[in-house]
């Protein structure tokens, strides 16, 4: 039994992955790549409050917040 499996969309093969805490790194950073595509800035441009902001992948606000920006 593997502990933690993906699905590969290569060959549709149940595949071994990393630690949940090696999967939440590599998701912060396809976060920040992400983003930072089609710019010409460097991460070592931004502060590292931003690239925590950004490769957390954020939170809804909530719905009285969203509401009233949205008017």
């Amino acid at each position: 039994m593997l502990a933690h499996a993906i699905l590969s969309p290569e060959k549709g093969d149940i595949v071994a992955s990393g630690s949940p805490g090696q999967q939440a790194r590599e998701q912060y950073e396809r976060n920040i790549q992400r983003a930072m595509d089609g710019t010409a800035t460097s991460q070592d441009e931004v502060p590292d409050q931003v690239l925590d902001g950004i490769g957390s992948g954020g939170m809804p606000l909530e719905w009285s917040v969203q509401e009233l920006l949205e008017e």
